[in-house]
C-alpha cells in the first residue's frame, strides 16, 4: 500500500473475511452437501443415513484426491 491509511483499511476488510470450504471446493467433492440434501428431499425420503452410507466411499475418494492436490501444490510452491 502507498499509505498507512490504505493499509489499515485493507487489514480491516480482510480481518473479518471468512472462507467457506464447501462453497469453494464443492464441485471437486461432487457437490456432497447439495446431493445429500437433494436425496433427502426427493420423493419424500427422510433417511439421509442410507444415502450417506451408500455414497461415503465415493465422497471420501474425492476428498483424498483434493488433499493430494493441496499437498502437491504446497510442494511445488503454489
Amino acid at each position: 500500500m502507498r499509505d498507512l491509511e490504505s493499509s489499515k483499511m485493507v487489514d480491516l476488510i480482510t480481518s473479518s473475511y471468512k472462507t467457506d470450504f464447501g462453497v469453494i471446493y464443492g464441485l471437486a467433492l461432487d457437490r456432497v452437501a447439495y446431493n445429500t440434501f437433494r436425496y433427502y428431499l426427493r420423493d419424500g425420503n427422510n433417511n439421509i443415513s442410507s444415502y450417506w452410507k451408500a455414497s461415503q466411499k465415493r465422497y471420501n475418494k474425492y476428498l483424498e484426491d483434493l488433499i493430494k492436490m493441496f499437498r502437491s501444490n504446497a510442494e511445488i510452491g503454489y
